[in-house]
C-alpha cells in the first residue's frame, strides 16, 4: 500500500467538499442545512491549514485532526 501524500489528501478533500455542497443545496430542511454547512465550513478549514503547512514546510509529516499521519 503507498503512503498518502498531500496532494492526495487534497484531492480527496476537494472531491468529499464538492459532494457535500451538492448535498447542501437538496437538503430539505433548515437543520439539514446548518449540519451540512458546519461540516463544510470544518473541513474547508482542514484543507486551508494541510496548505499553509505543505507550502510553509515542505517535506514535513503531519497529523489532519481526521488522525491520518502524512507526509507534505
Amino acid at each position: 500500500m503507498t503512503e498518502a501524500t498531500v496532494a492526495d489528501t487534497l484531492r480527496e478533500y476537494q472531491s468529499l467538499l464538492e459532494l457535500l455542497d451538492d448535498a447542501y443545496w437538496e437538503a430539505s430542511t433548515i437543520q439539514h442545512k446548518d449540519m451540512l454547512y458546519d461540516i463544510i465550513s470544518i473541513l474547508s478549514q482542514e484543507v486551508a491549514e494541510i496548505n499553509k503547512l505543505s507550502i510553509q514546510h515542505g517535506n514535513i509529516i503531519i497529523k489532519t485532526h481526521f488522525g491520518k499521519w502524512m507526509t507534505a
